[in-house]
């Protein structure tokens, strides 16, 4: 039962991060991606044998969901898959979860030098593409299976469709097998809650805690119990999401667009200007939010990807708008040590320069692939 599930995924989860913590945390990760990785490998191969082979898995699939993307904008014109939206709220969707999101940054700030810190970022960007290609093709060998199976299409309901993958285990391996599947299915979920429960423990121990345990010996014993307050409500927050979209990514996607742009704005604001305040970051990031809940209600036109353009943009614009400082000379000074000016970030990447073009011409590669594979389906 979903119930169950989701109580074992997180009390689970919070028993090994809170004795474990960040160690915990990428440990556990690196794991479960090998058991992922290899439980998808696993059921691609299985799906395979259930059709007759690979050739009957691609000839099963509609030509409606060959289409990987649609040149279509994304404002208003009905598009579901618009590639112009994907690309620019996508880059600022990205540029906000692995630069500024601490579930993602938190990684970064583990390594040991701000380049080892790049270089997991470089891999991250080369290995997503082909991993989602893998998942890709692992929903599409399983929906062949579904096409030819009337006892796993009665097992999904209609308004589940993330029932595919499980019932489909459930039904087609063998329980060896089933139970190592069920356990990646469950290091997935876990992955994402750990991360996001660490991140959250060390925020509110910054922001708000720090100061006020200061001098005294019960810092890890706060941090471990804000861990466990932040996964019980995580973990009950979990029962009551379950309708805001038809499928979990979709959900994700949708909720994390309606922030990522304006924290972006923020950090952003931050690092390059001198001009804005504490105070006008902060009613930017207000107005932002608002600004996209109000699209995500009102105007269903506009495709979800946007808002995090949009966000980033209106937090932005608000905050040097209406909320701009003259800093004195003194507070100039001081305030220059953390602001990066354009020249210091030019000589700071000129060594990373054949390495960015290389990431550059990999994104224009996957463009091109996914382009091949709308016409060769």
């Amino acid at each position: 039962p979903l119930w169950a599930t989701i109580l074992i995924i997180g009390v689970v989860t919070i028993i090994y991060d809170t004795i474990g913590g960040m160690s915990a945390v990428i440990y556990s990760d690196v794991i479960q991606m090998f058991v992922l990785v290899g439980g998808i490998i696993a059921c691609i191969v299985y799906a395979a044998i259930s059709v007759g082979g690979f050739e009957n898995i691609f000839a099963a699939l509609p030509d409606s969901r060959a289409q990987a993307f649609e040149f279509s904008s994304g404002l208003g014109d009905g598009g579901n898959v618009p590639f112009w939206a994907f690309l620019f709220g996508g880059f600022f969707l990205y540029s906000s979860y692995y630069g500024t999101d601490q579930s993602q940054v938190q990684r970064g700030l583990s390594a040991g030098s701000v380049d080892e810190s790049k270089w997991a970022l470089i891999l991250n960007g080369l290995a997503r593409f082909p991993l989602t290609l893998l998942y890709i093709l692992m929903g599409v060998a399983v929906y062949a299976v579904y096409q030819n199976s009337p006892e796993l299409a009665a097992a999904i309901p209609a308004e589940r469709p993330d029932y595919l993958i499980p019932q489909y285990i459930l039904l087609y391996l063998p329980s060896g097998l089933r139970a190592l599947l069920f356990a990646a299915l469950l290091a997935a979920a876990m992955s994402s809650l750990d991360s996001a429960l660490n991140s959250l423990s060390a925020s509110t121990m910054r922001d708000f805690l720090e100061n006020r345990l200061e001098g005294t010996s019960n810092f890890l014993f706060a941090s471990k119990v804000t861990t466990v307050i932040w996964g019980i409500f995580v973990t009950g927050f979990a029962f009551l999401v379950g309708n805001i979209s038809d499928t979990v990514i979709e959900a994700i996607n949708k909720i994390g667009s309606a922030f990522y742009g304006p924290i972006l704005a923020a950090f952003l604001a931050g690092i390059l200007t001198k001009r804005t305040s504490a105070k006008g970051i902060a009613g930017g990031i207000i107005v932002g939010v608002g600004v996209n809940i109000i699209l995500w209600l009102g105007f269903p036109g506009i495709h979800w990807m946007w808002w995090n353009l949009f966000g980033c943009v209106i937090t932005s614009g608000f905050a040097l708008l209406f909320f701009t400082q003259n800093s004195n000379d003194a507070a100039e000074s001081d305030i220059s040590r953390y602001v990066l000016s354009w020249s210091k970030i030019k000589d700071n990447e000129r060594e990373w320069t054949n390495v960015y073009a290389m990431l550059i011409g990999y994104a224009v590669l996957m463009i091109l692939i996914m382009v091949w594979i709308q016409n060769a389906f």
